[in-house]
């Protein structure tokens, strides 16, 4: 009887043992779930990415601005390049040329680096790093 009772005291304590394993892996699960979405939001501007998307597919406009850390404009990917360089040349910045997954404007002798990308394969993205030196060459009416 002894026995039985120290083997059924043993099994509890193995199957609590065995849940509180269980447990702590799913709170490990979903810190490291969390610390996966937070990066891939702040790396993709996943909500700065949706509102343009949104006011792409809802305006007739080719190109929208987005202002984030970075600038952006985006474009679906449908368009041809050549309707984003004209949004470039309407705030003054002079075509240069196409180098890789990059576009080089010039005004005043400075030269602007654009770098482009896609999102979800369906929009094309263009980069601007230094949004407050764009502004800085580009009039207050663009902001």
């Amino acid at each position: 009887m002894l026995r039985h009772l120290f083997s059924c005291q043993q099994s509890r304590q193995e199957q609590l043992k065995k849940q509180k394993q269980r447990e702590m892996m799913r709170l490990v699960g979903v810190i490291v779930f969390i610390v996966v979405m937070l990066k891939l939001f702040k790396q993709l501007k996943f909500f700065s990415m949706l509102d343009a998307v949104m006011k792409l597919e809802s305006t007739n406009k080719p190109v929208v601005r987005v202002k984030y850390r970075d600038l952006l404009f985006v474009a679906k990917k449908s368009e041809e390049d050549e309707v984003f360089i004209a949004e470039m040349e309407k705030v003054s910045w002079t075509f240069v040329g196409k180098y890789g997954r990059g576009y080089v404007f010039e005004q005043d002798g400075e030269e602007l680096f654009v770098h482009k990308r896609q999102f979800l394969g369906l929009y094309d993205v263009y980069s601007i790093g230094n949004k407050e030196y764009f502004y800085s060459k580009t009039s207050a009416l663009v902001q």
